[in-house]
């Protein structure tokens, strides 16, 4: 019979150690594991963004001309109506709402089950040879009695730098700035915005209206209430935000006033007048 005298187990200081050197393994996972997580959640939300830009052009290939937004949640593109003037491209001569999934062939919402968000410039909503648009006002924006035109230029501010990108002058955190000049520059022809996994200023695709962002963010410039946008176009002085995005600890090193509003995860997508009169081109659209 074996003896057993020189058996024994873990002491509890022993044991005590053990637990200590697995803590400290997992909580060194944790950080990483939860930063492949946004990681990829910001990549599976930016295919359905990239899907979104490339549905609205392939709807201006079609149509010649750049949906509206969707204004009632329906899904569906809010054009001018009978009641409008033939100066209005959508809708109440309104050009920020919600993508319009249904007139797409889209999903509702967003990765994190939020509509996303759209914008468009008016000149791009008017087909090439519409008659109604012969008494629309001809502009040093938009030159061409407000039908899509080749020389068409954008009119969506985009900026990544709140510092640098002063209302009305040009300025070096400019992405896209509408101006007349001189010289002249263009805005986007059109932008599509996602509220991140904060959601914060969304809507959920039930039509819930979500928390806002803290006022004087840059995710408070991405998102004014939907229901309180106004006509015509955005002012320099209210442009959308395109920057990396800054979440938890790391929003302290933000060079804003606080981390509160540092905190940033909006993702968006804008095209110019440039590539979507190009790609259109490629798709044998020949634009006057």
């Amino acid at each position: 019979m074996k003896s057993c005298r020189n058996a024994y187990g873990f002491t509890l200081a022993e044991l005590a150690i053990v637990v200590l050197i697995i803590g400290l393994v997992l909580a060194g996972l944790v950080g990483p594991i939860s930063t492949q997580f946004q990681i990829a959640q910001a990549s599976a939300n930016q295919e359905r963004m990239d899907a979104a830009r490339d549905a609205v052009i392939g709807f201006a290939v079609a149509n010649r001309r750049l949906p509206c937004p969707d204004r009632t949640g329906d899904g569906v593109e809010d054009q001018r109506g009978g009641g409008d003037p033939a100066t209005f491209g959508c809708a109440g001569n309104i050009y920020e709402g919600f993508v319009p999934w249904a007139t797409l062939g889209l999903s509702p919402g967003d990765y994190h089950g939020t509509r996303l968000r759209y914008r468009v410039s008016a000149e791009f909503t008017r087909a090439n040879g519409d008659a109604s648009a012969a008494t629309c006002t001809v502009t040093a924006q938009n030159p061409n009695a407000c039908t899509f035109e080749s020389s068409d230029v954008g009119d969506i501010p985009v900026c990544q730098v709140r510092n640098g990108c002063p209302a009305g002058a040009a300025g070096a955190g400019w992405l896209m700035r509408p101006s007349a000049g001189p010289p002249a520059t263009a805005g986007a022809a059109f932008v599509i915005l996602s509220h991140g996994a904060n959601r914060l200023g969304g809507t959920a695709v039930d039509g819930t209206v979500l928390p806002a962002p803290p006022g004087g963010s840059d995710e408070a410039l991405n998102a004014p209430l939907i229901a309180g946008i106004g006509p015509g176009a955005r002012a320099t002085a209210n442009p959308f935000m395109s920057r990396p995005t800054i979440t938890g600890a790391d929003a302290a090193a933000c060079a804003d006033a606080g981390a509160t509003l540092c905190n940033f995860d909006d993702q968006l997508v804008f095209v110019g007048a440039g590539v979507l009169v190009g790609r259109l081109t490629q798709a044998g659209v020949r634009l006057q």
